[in-house]
């Protein structure tokens, strides 16, 4: 299982961030045809905390429990990565349903973008209604531009984070730091320079099942497994 000893992965959607909501569709949504966001805020004790634009397939999505064998928030991808894709991962398991869902709510080519805060790690997570496996390549290309906004939507909701986490007091991004200096020519060339990278970072590690899931939404149904 990808948890890696994550205690708690507790997900918020506009009825409790009502800020979530109006960031996307103000500063996001339609950029680069994203259609998707959501930012992930992962403690050093293993607690993730989501702030899902998403609400209805945020709602779906942890009612069925998938975010236990979401390969978003592999330890092994976003401790050893700087990005990765929704495709790539160490878990294989339960792995079409998951997919299915997400095409059910039109987000496909999911990436995810990572920022390490201090103590605090972020995943800013992008998909888009385009099929086209392109648009993956698009992503990484304007990684730049993603992390912006992705810094500027956490700056926004740090007080947010703390209201509704274990009284989290977050620290601001205070200086934009860089993430590519370079273009990814092509999909292929992407796609090849990827798999030594992605086996290299899963190959050999070993994964326990221990975690616990609070869905926060309006009728809270925390799941233990």
């Amino acid at each position: 299982m990808i948890t890696n000893g994550m205690k708690k992965i507790e997900v918020m959607t506009e009825s409790q961030i009502p800020l979530i909501k109006t960031l996307f569709k103000s500063d996001i949504e339609n950029f680069l045809e994203i259609s998707h966001f959501s930012l992930i805020l992962i403690t050093a004790d293993k607690k993730a905390y989501i702030a899902s634009a998403s609400r209805d397939f945020s709602d779906s999505y942890s009612e069925n429990g998938f975010h236990k064998f979401d390969n978003t928030m592999c330890p092994l991808m976003y401790e050893n990565l700087d990005f990765y894709t929704w495709a790539e991962g160490y878990i294989k398991v339960h792995q079409k349903e998951i997919n299915a869902v997400k095409k059910e709510f039109g987000l496909n080519n999911g990436t995810v973008f990572v920022r390490r805060i201090g103590e605090y790690t972020l995943l800013y997570c992008v998909a888009t209604k385009k099929e086209d496996p392109i648009m993956k390549t698009i992503f990484v290309n304007h990684a730049n531009s993603i992390l912006q906004l992705g810094d500027h939507c956490y700056n926004e909701l740090t007080d947010n984070f703390g209201e509704h986490s274990d009284g989290l007091v977050l620290p601001k991004i205070e200086t934009f730091k860089p993430f590519l200096d370079r273009e990814i020519p092509c999909l292929t060339s992407y796609e090849k320079s990827r798999k030594k990278e992605i086996i290299k970072v899963i190959e050999g590690n070993k994964m326990n099942k221990n975690i616990k899931l609070v869905v926060n939404n309006t009728k809270p149904s925390p799941l233990v497994v």
